[in-house]
């Protein structure tokens, strides 16, 4: 498992040194869940966009309840309707549903492959929409993943809902980009998409066929999308051209804005880091990003400190507390904690100073 390593951290380069705590944390967390990371290509095979691929595509397990799409106004195809009954029943419940989402989720996937087009899941890139296998078949104890199904459900999901758009058999690789599925998403909830109508579209194109859609996603290029006289761009933020997603990209750039402010607060003689009693005598002190049970802290090496920040207000962007919100969110500490020998010197159980 990765360790910190012995960087300058002092005063100017210290932000520098905290971001680079944090790519050692974001690639244990890698090594953690299992994902595959082969960093093929050099410029692609930075730690957090591929943990932040996986993150933004887990469903945190929690009961929810279901919306159905105007597709269920007819009955399904018997096969169909058998296998989604139980699947429906598990995120009712709030059971583990990611392992119904396909191996892609932790083992095809990698943004820092060479197949462009096995960098992300395009589906969930461009509408939002996550697709389930529904797998009759009980899941073998030892294996993470269900088997491949003859069924798919595609689905919106939020903290509280899932929104079901439809059930249809597997489709080939093109299948993911049938336009039906967002055409059903936006006839079924016009207000979820209408903030992505571009209301200054001086014209409507015509809509884009499957294959066109397809190979567009294949390109990197982000179609926008005509449905009943409106234009819309994808409801889930769109990709790269290099194929990864753009939710992942304003993430980075929100986290290149964090470090020098944050560097900025820890070095403060009168902050609370520094004037901290555990600190205010050390000359030197060498902090750091550490893991811990509630998240990330700033810790001091010298004296053992761990700093946490948990107050409301400081869940805003550039602060402590919504870097550890975003980057490990409460869904994956029971995981981090139950590696944390593993972890080694990235977890620390020295108790919480302030908050």
């Amino acid at each position: 498992m990765n360790a910190l390593i012995p960087i300058d951290r002092s005063g100017p380069f210290l932000a520098k040194a905290l971001r680079h705590d944090l790519d050692t944390i974001a690639n244990a967390l890698i090594e953690t869940f299992g994902l595959r990371f082969a960093q093929e290509v050099p410029n692609l095979s930075e730690p957090l966009p591929r943990w932040f691929d996986f993150l933004f595509r887990y469903v945190e397990p929690k009961p929810r309840l279901v919306a159905f799409s105007d597709r269920f106004a007819k009955p399904l195809e018997p096969g169909a309707h058998r296998a989604l009954a139980p699947f429906l029943e598990r995120v009712r419940n709030g059971e583990d549903i990611n392992p119904y989402q396909g191996r892609g989720l932790k083992l095809r996937h990698d943004t820092s492959g060479h197949n462009h087009s096995n960098r992300t899941d395009y589906l969930f890139a461009s509408w939002n929409i996550l697709h389930f296998h529904l797998s009759e078949e009980s899941i073998p104890e030892g294996r993470y993943f269900s088997k491949s199904a003859d069924w798919l459900a595609f689905g919106i999901v939020t903290d509280y809902e899932m929104g079901l758009v439809d059930v249809m058999r597997h489709p080939d690789k093109e299948g993911f980009s049938d336009p039906a599925l967002f055409e059903t998403l936006a006839r079924s909830w016009p207000d979820y998409v209408e903030p992505f109508r571009i209301k200054a579209a001086s014209r409507v194109e015509r809509p884009l066929n499957q294959s066109e859609i397809h190979t567009l996603r294949e390109k990197g290029a982000n179609p926008a999308y005509a449905f009943n006289g409106q234009t819309y761009i994808g409801p889930g933020g769109g990709y790269t051209s290099a194929g990864t997603t753009m939710r992942t990209a304003l993430a980075l750039a929100h986290i290149t804005r964090t470090f020098g402010p944050l560097a900025d607060t820890i070095r403060m003689p009168d902050g609370p880091y520094r004037s901290h009693d555990a600190v205010a005598q050390i000359l030197d002190p060498r902090f750091s990003l550490r893991l811990y049970a509630g998240g990330l802290g700033v810790y001091e090496e010298r004296t053992r400190t761990l700093f946490v920040e948990t107050l409301e207000r400081d869940v805003v962007p550039r602060s402590l507390r919504w870097l550890s919100d975003l980057v490990v969110p409460s869904w994956s500490l029971l995981e981090v904690a139950r590696n944390k020998d593993r972890l080694n010197e990235l977890f620390c159980d020295a108790p919480a100073t302030i908050g």
